[in-house]
């Protein structure tokens, strides 16, 4: 009778705790060998991450509905996450999130993601930024420019 390739990995895997277990020393040693013996290449795990983000990227537009809310448009290359409280760099700078590849997967997984973030499309996410002054949050030096104070010559 032959083993499954999920059995054959269960059985693998159950070895390596007992031999972890009885000598993780041993074991520590080895890893430190071989990553010194196999370096990674930066660009391939510039590729993994990427694909990563990607990938959890697209599982929090899912979450979020699939599409703009206010537009209605599909394309992810176009979609964008929006902090429904115009919060966003403000989180940016104490938690630093964003910065590493998991956020994408912690949002998703949040329960409370519908209610903190939305996904608009490009152009729905800048002209919300502008009518709600979420950028006045920041400390501006200059007075805001409106465009309704602009004359087209």
């Amino acid at each position: 009778m032959s083993l499954s390739i999920e059995e054959k990995r269960e059985r693998w895997r159950e070895r390596a705790r007992i031999r972890r277990a009885a000598k993780p020393d041993d074991d520590k040693a080895y890893m430190r060998q071989w990553r010194k013996d196999h370096p990674r290449d930066p660009l391939v795990e510039s590729i993994r991450a990427q694909t990563e983000r990607m990938k959890y990227r697209l599982a929090l537009i899912k979450v979020l509905g699939g599409g703009c809310e206010k537009c209605g448009i599909t394309n992810p290359v176009v979609l964008e996450i929006d902090h429904r409280s115009g919060d966003g760099a403000e989180e940016r700078r104490k938690n630093r999130t964003c910065e590493d590849r998991g956020w994408y997967l912690r949002a998703s997984k949040d329960l409370e993601a519908k209610n903190k973030f939305a996904c608009l499309c490009a152009n729905c996410h800048k002209i919300k930024t502008y009518e709600m002054d979420e950028k006045a949050r920041t400390n501006r030096i200059y007075p805001r420019l409106r465009y309704e104070d602009l004359t087209l010559h």
